[in-house]
C-alpha cells in the first residue's frame, strides 16, 4: 500500500431526538477530530499511512440519564490509547478498553455518586498500511466492504445475538431481545472487549456505526453507490440521510453516526 493516504469521512445527526447521545472522533499523529452536537461533519486525510489511524464511535445508552456525558468519555479515553492499537497487540488493546471502562465508572462515582450511572456502547477501528483492528463492546456496528461484499466485523452484544449463538429458533426472539444489551461501558459487571486483526487489501472500505441496520444489503449498495467517493459530498452524511429517509416512522428518527475510512492513492485525491 505504497504511495497511499487514509481518506476519512465522518458525520453525526441528532434525528428527532431532544439529544444527540453520540460521539465520534478520530485520531492520528497528524490529526484530531471530535464530533457531537445536532449535526455536524467532517473529513480528513491521512498521510501518515504507517503510524495508521483510530477511528472511534460510541452510543450512549438511552435509559440513562447522562448517556452523552458517557459516549463522550468513552472516545476521549479510547483516542487516548492509540498507542495500544499502534503497538498492534491484542492483550494491550483489551486492557486499553478496560482502562476505558474504568474511566467512565470512576467519573460516574465521582460526579453522580454512584459508578452505574453512565452507559455507553463503543466500537473502534483501527487502520495503518498492512492490517486493521476492530475492536467493539455493545451493539455498534463495524463493517468491511471488500471485493463487493459487506462483513460485519464486530460481535454484536444483544440478547438476540446470544440466543442466536446458542442455536434457539429465531422465530422464539423477542423483537425486545434485539435491544437488550449483555454488556456496555459503566455497569458493574466486568466487559470483555472482542478484538478482530487482519491484514488490509487494496480497496478496502471500513465503516463503523452507531447502530446495527438490518437491511445489509442496502448499506452495501449504498455503500457501492458511493465507492468512488469523488461527488464532493461527504458520504458518511449521505449514508445517514438515505438511512433517515428510509425510517418508517419519521416521529423518531434516533441519533445517527458514522465515520467511513479508507486507503487510497495520493494521486486520487
Amino acid at each position: 500500500m505504497n504511495d497511499k493516504v487514509i481518506k476519512i469521512y465522518a458525520a453525526t445527526d441528532i434525528g428527532t431526538k431532544e439529544e444527540n447521545q453520540d460521539h465520534i472522533g478520530y485520531y492520528s499523529i497528524e490529526e484530531t477530530q471530535m464530533l457531537d452536537g445536532d449535526k455536524s461533519a467532517c473529513e480528513s486525510v491521512i498521510h501518515d499511512i504507517q503510524d495508521g489511524c483510530l477511528a472511534v464511535v460510541s452510543d450512549g445508552v438511552s435509559q440513562f440519564a447522562n448517556s452523552a456525558s458517557a459516549s463522550k468519555i468513552v472516545v476521549q479515553a479510547m483516542i487516548e490509547h492509540f498507542p495500544s492499537f499502534l503497538l498492534g497487540n491484542e492483550d494491550y488493546i483489551r486492557r486499553s478498553v478496560l482502562a476505558a471502562d474504568e474511566t467512565v465508572r470512576n467519573y460516574a462515582r465521582h460526579v453522580e455518586g454512584r459508578e452505574r450511572a453512565y452507559a455507553a456502547t463503543m466500537s473502534a477501528l483501527y487502520v495503518n498500511d498492512n492490517h486493521f483492528i476492530a475492536c467493539n463492546v455493545g451493539d455498534s456496528p463495524i463493517f468491511l466492504l471488500r471485493d463487493r461484499e459487506l462483513t460485519p466485523l464486530a460481535h454484536i452484544d444483544t440478547l438476540a445475538q446470544r440466543k442466536l449463538d446458542q442455536g434457539i429458533d429465531p422465530e422464539a426472539i423477542k423483537p425486545s431481545d434485539g435491544h437488550t444489551l449483555i454488556q456496555c461501558f459503566g455497569q458493574a459487571k466486568k466487559i470483555e472487549p472482542h478484538v478482530y486483526l487482519d491484514s488490509c487489501k487494496d480497496n478496502d472500505i471500513f465503516i463503523v456505526m452507531s447502530d446495527w441496520t438490518e437491511d445489509i444489503t442496502l448499506l452495501k449498495n449504498r455503500l457501492l453507490a458511493y465507492k468512488d467517493f469523488n461527488t464532493g459530498e461527504n458520504p458518511a452524511q449521505m449514508l445517514i440521510e438515505f438511512m433517515h429517509r428510509k425510517t418508517p416512522d419519521k416521529s423518531y428518527i434516533d441519533n445517527s453516526s458514522i465515520i467511513i475510512m479508507y486507503a487510497t492513492d495520493t494521486e486520487d485525491i
